[in-house]
């Protein structure tokens, strides 16, 4: 029975560790997001805010940001599911 209980540990393990990975995904990528909120709302306080060359930049920046948020939070699951399986296959291994 021991073996069994191990498994569920590092299953609660693997998903702790996931949860706080994609949290702190989100955490850098919505203070990448309320910087370029900021530098928006500075551009129209002075007046350029309307040209069209700073609002394709702007759109192209929060594209960047959500692409940048999906590949943060794949790696993240793709990294904790290589852990975890390494971690059973040893676990196997030993018996």
């Amino acid at each position: 029975m021991m073996p069994f209980t191990s498994v569920i540990k590092k299953k609660a393990y693997f998903t702790l560790v996931l949860g706080c990975l994609i949290l702190f995904d989100t955490l850098i990528v919505g203070c990448l997001f309320l910087g370029v909120w900021i530098l928006e709302r500075m551009a129209t306080l002075l007046g350029i805010g309307s040209w069209g060359f700073f609002a394709l930049i702007s759109q192209i920046s929060e594209i960047g940001l959500i692409v940048l948020y999906l590949v943060f939070v794949v790696m993240s699951i793709i990294i904790s599911i290589g852990y975890l399986r390494d971690e059973l296959s040893s676990m196997i291994k030993e018996g």
